[in-house]
């Protein structure tokens, strides 16, 4: 069985603008893939998430053969190294 290990450091700030007393909030929602069997199984996924949440989505692989596809889908994507 092989493990992924690593350091995760995670950090959130606030941002104010002084013409708004608001906070504005953006999400990241993050999902990690040790290998992706099939895009259209990876769409639906976040396709799904997408309908209930707002933000950005970012998907983390070591194979980054079809990034291009994902980012063209709108969302993020990061190559990790095993």
């Amino acid at each position: 069985e092989e493990r992924v290990t690593g350091k995760i450091e995670w950090s959130q700030t606030e941002k104010r603008y002084p013409y708004s007393s608001e906070l504005l909030n953006h999400n990241i929602f993050v999902e990690v893939k040790t290998q992706i069997t099939t895009l259209g199984e990876l769409f639906r996924q976040l396709n799904t998430y997408k309908e209930y949440l707002q933000g950005d989505f970012l998907v983390v692989c070591p194979d980054d053969s079809e990034r291009e596809t994902i980012e063209n889908q709108g969302f993020r994507f990061i190559k990790y190294e095993k």
